[in-house]
């Protein structure tokens, strides 16, 4: 191989392997932000609970 053809393919390599850090990241930023939007929302149903006088729970 030259040396053209090797940065090439080398440049190709760095390319593939950038895009698919940049894809799991997202992945990873996705899941995190599920967590954070479920965690509020349990949150925000235990304060509504606490708040509502007379609510027959489940445990009850």
């Amino acid at each position: 191989m030259d040396n053209k053809t090797q940065s090439i393919l080398l440049g190709v390599i760095a390319a593939v392997v950038l895009i698919c850090g940049a894809v799991y990241l997202d992945g990873q930023y996705e899941e995190h932000r599920k967590a954070e939007l479920r965690h509020e929302n349990y949150k925000r149903a235990a304060e509504v609970d606490v708040k509502s006088p007379g609510v027959k729970h489940s445990w009850e």
